[in-house]
């Protein structure tokens, strides 16, 4: 009991374990009032009564209720939950997932090489365990059925087929790993539940991708690496408790970081730079202004000292965060290709409205935007066109047989375009052209409502108003055989077309 207060108790809680900074705890009194909050541990003097406890971690939700009537200490562990990383210290995964990983991440499936020495992408994809992977009645023939890789210039350099991949069909898993050059790759998905997913590769380093499989790929379930490639993947790294932690905290939306964990970034000495980019990602999302200073030498670290590079999409999406975080100006750095993380990915589209140049018309980045998934911290967007032919690297030497059978597959056919019914950005642009109130705040104003750049927009309009034939089926299915209605709404939607293309509302 408390020697200051005879009717009050020492409450006192605490989260144990690695990730126990990672553990947020409030306490409520019987009225459901909040007492007291922090992460990690809770000290607190209170008066007698009923206390219900929550203790948030990852997905996970507890509550414990507590009757306060004496002294009370207690505490929880904080282990690792799911993810799609193959650690054994987290809850999802086996011995047999994690190990067959830590292999095929140091050896080449593509044949270049047996052994990775250089820059390269290692791919990994797996079932929660065995015993879901056998239940799969229905699954693909193989986990790589209907994955490819392109290079920058969306030529299809690979895919994921039995030439170029490594898998156990019984236990449930698919390596895939390359050595490639410094740059932008794309990850496509065109099975069920069509997806791309932009990667980079950095100078000596290898980025991994780890991606639950349930009949289908669970692309929320993406967790990306950076080791050294002739380190590969390391199985019972702290490091990866942590990026997992940080990653589902993003992914609801909470920008935590603990001190330890910034103090320990601040080392330039990373095994996985992964993890200083989302833990700066989180800072500078977040209001706090302690460690700024601190912050501006790890991301110099990180371009300049650990990954040198100063052109990568999330390279310049950290620098552009520094300085909306520091209200200092914005740095004319335009994003050629897509970030990794989505985050990167909002803030240029955010700052585009108001400086359009940061978004070039007609790039990957744009084409990406009107095709955003929301649904993971990572960027994914339903697939773009592919461009016809090989890239580089060309896949490896190997047997007449063989050759012919890759020379075979040609690649899919480009996405075409949806008709104005169908796309929902000129079918919502038409609800808009067809109102009498005026349009407030013009082209930079639609493109902030609808998450798109202004060039979209425009593209859009001109689409309409290029297509006369298609915009009239629209308004007949509106007005119906008012010969009246038609001419008014058609006046109408041209009249507020000319006023937003030309600047006016």
């Amino acid at each position: 009991m408390s020697s200051d207060n005879i009717s009050n108790y020492v409450f006192s809680f605490e989260a144990d374990g690695p990730l126990s900074q990672f553990v947020k705890l409030k306490l409520f009194n019987g009225f459901d009032d909040l007492v007291a909050e922090a992460y990690g541990k809770i000290t607190v003097n209170i008066p007698k009564g009923l206390y219900k406890l929550n203790i948030e971690f990852n997905e996970q939700i507890i509550q414990r209720t507590y009757r306060v009537d004496k002294d009370i200490t207690d505490s929880w562990l904080a282990a690792g939950t799911y993810s799609s990383i193959p650690d054994q210290q987290l809850l999802s995964s086996h011995e047999y997932y994690s190990y067959t990983a830590e292999m095929w991440s140091k050896k080449s499936t593509v044949g270049i090489t047996e052994e990775v020495r250089n820059s390269s992408l290692f791919v990994f994809l797996r079932y929660p365990n065995k015993e879901v992977k056998d239940k799969q009645v229905e699954a693909a023939t193989s986990m790589g059925e209907y994955f490819s890789l392109l290079d920058s210039t969306r030529k299809e350099i690979y895919t994921f087929d039995d030439h170029f991949i490594e898998e156990d069909h019984e236990v449930g898993w698919l390596a895939f790993n390359a050595p490639l050059s410094k740059g932008v790759y794309f990850l496509v998905y065109n099975g069920p539940l069509k997806r791309e997913m932009p990667l980079y590769v950095f100078e000596q380093w290898q980025t991994q991708v780890f991606i639950t499989f349930n009949l289908t790929p669970v692309f929320k379930s993406t967790r990306i690496l950076l080791s050294r490639p002739w380190n590969g993947y390391q199985v019972l790294e702290r490091d990866n408790l942590e990026l997992d932690a940080m990653v589902q905290k993003m992914h609801n939306g909470i920008y935590y970081v603990p001190q330890n964990l910034i103090d320990r970034v601040a080392d330039v000495k990373w095994e996985n730079p992964m993890l200083g980019i989302i833990v700066c990602y989180a800072y500078l999302l977040s209001d706090r202004k302690d460690n700024d200073v601190l912050f501006d030498i790890i991301v110099d670290n990180i371009q300049h000292r650990i990954l040198n590079d100063t052109n990568a999409p999330d390279i310049l999406a950290l620098n552009l965060l520094a300085a909306i975080h520091k209200k200092q100006v914005i740095p004319d750095s335009p994003l050629a290709y897509p970030c990794m993380l989505l985050a990167g990915m909002k803030a240029y589209m955010e700052q585009s409205f108001k400086q359009p140049h940061l978004i070039a018309p007609g790039s990957i980045v744009e084409q990406s935007l009107s095709k955003m998934m929301f649904d993971c911290v990572w960027t994914t967007y339903e697939p773009l066109a592919v461009t016809k032919g090989i890239g580089d690297p060309v896949p490896p030497p190997m047997p007449a047989m063989e050759e012919q059978i890759i020379k075979a597959a040609a690649p899919p056919p480009p996405v075409k375009s949806p008709d104005m019914a169908t796309n929902w950005i000129t079918a919502s642009l038409f609800n808009k052209l067809i109102t009498e109130e005026p349009i407030v705040g013009g082209i930079n104003s639609i493109a902030e409502q609808y998450r798109i750049t202004p060039n979209i927009v425009k593209e859009n309009l001109a689409q309409i108003s290029a297509s006369p034939g298609a915009l009239m089926d629209m308004i007949t299915k509106l007005a119906g055989n008012d010969t009246i209605q038609i001419n008014k709404t058609t006046k109408m939607v041209t009249e507020n077309i000319n006023k937003l293309m030309k600047g006016g509302e």
